[in-house]
């Protein structure tokens, strides 16, 4: 219900290509850990949000289940990062982790004509970093 309510990306997919998707989203649900700050209660609508965006992204790629990202951390809101030292409502660092203001990762998903959502920049910035990690190790190896 929340994939065909909330991406029309999956709701446009055909009859097979659902599956793929669904398919990749459930090992990539089973991959990460999701970790909450400040008492939020991670919901599984949060996690398919993260996750179906992450799918939809590399949808066409072979290689999509962001292998250098191992945890994905929720704040109730804007958070203090130590990585950048300032109050911010998302971040993606090399380290593996990704972080998302819940409130704001939210808000991203309730309206689709304003082209802000914080669930699609960050997870692009994971992708990109993913793909560039992995193809220099591989130069490397």
């Amino acid at each position: 219900m929340i994939l065909n309510n909330n991406f029309e990306f999956y709701r446009k997919l055909s009859k097979p290509n659902k599956y793929v998707f669904g398919k990749r989203l459930l090992r990539f649900l089973k991959d990460k850990n999701f970790e909450s700050r400040e008492n939020l209660q991670i919901t599984l609508q949060m996690k398919l949000y993260i996750a179906a965006t992450a799918i939809q992204i590399s949808f066409g790629l072979k290689e999509y289940m962001l292998s250098t990202f191992h945890t994905i951390i929720l704040y109730p809101g804007e958070f203090y990062s130590k990585f950048s030292k300032a109050l911010t409502k998302a971040e993606t660092n090399g380290t593996g982790v990704i972080v998302f203001s819940c409130k704001d990762l939210l808000y991203g998903f309730s309206k689709d004509n304003d082209a802000l959502n914080l669930a699609y920049h960050e997870l692009a910035h994971a992708t990109f970093i993913d793909h560039f990690k992995n193809r220099y190790d591989e130069d490397l190896a």
